[in-house]
């Protein structure tokens, strides 16, 4: 799966989290404590109270999509493993051993 799959696939998800946390009460107060948590840590000076409503609010939110999206890539994510043979550019012969740097499969000069 490509990785802007996986991340619009995160994407809806954190929709619909946010969507879950409006509809059910036990949620929605546990995300609220931790916002105001959060806020009033910060708030002891006006630009960190700021900081402290961004944090509050987009941390859960971006931990969530984080999660999602590593659990897709861990699930869907690139198979392939780095290849540790040299192979030739045209035919991909393994280049192992050559006298000569010629592929002795196609010719193509290395």
């Amino acid at each position: 799966m490509h990785w802007l799959s996986r991340s619009m696939i995160a994407a809806i998800a954190s929709c619909v989290f946010i969507q879950w946390t409006t509809r059910h009460d036990v949620a929605e107060r546990a995300y609220d404590t931790f916002v105001d948590t959060i806020e009033r840590t910060l708030a002891f000076h006006p630009w960190t109270a700021s900081i402290g409503f961004a944090i509050g609010r987009a941390l859960p939110l971006t931990l969530f999509t984080l999660g999602v999206y590593g659990l897709l890539t861990a699930l869907f994510g690139p198979a392939h493993k780095r290849e540790t043979e040299t192979r030739c550019r045209k035919c991909r012969y393994i280049l192992r051993g050559l006298r000569e740097p010629r592929c002795p499969e196609c010719g193509e000069r290395i």
